[in-house]
């Protein structure tokens, strides 16, 4: 996260422009990223489908 100073190219600017997001925080004009996208979950494997299962039926106790 960046703290943009008064006066700075993007004083007037809000909003989004591309992967960067430009808002206003305690009067202060903050400039983030967007998260990343999330990948996919990978296939378990049978040992860890097991261990898995086994946490299913402790997880109610």
């Amino acid at each position: 996260m960046a703290i943009l100073q008064e006066g700075s190219l993007l004083a007037g600017i809000r909003g989004r422009i591309g992967n960067i997001v430009i808002y206003e925080w305690k009067n202060k004009i903050c400039a983030r990223t967007l998260p990343a996208k999330q990948h996919k979950k990978k296939v378990r494997t049978i040992p860890q489908q097991a261990q898995n299962g086994k946490m299913k039926v402790l997880t109610p106790f």
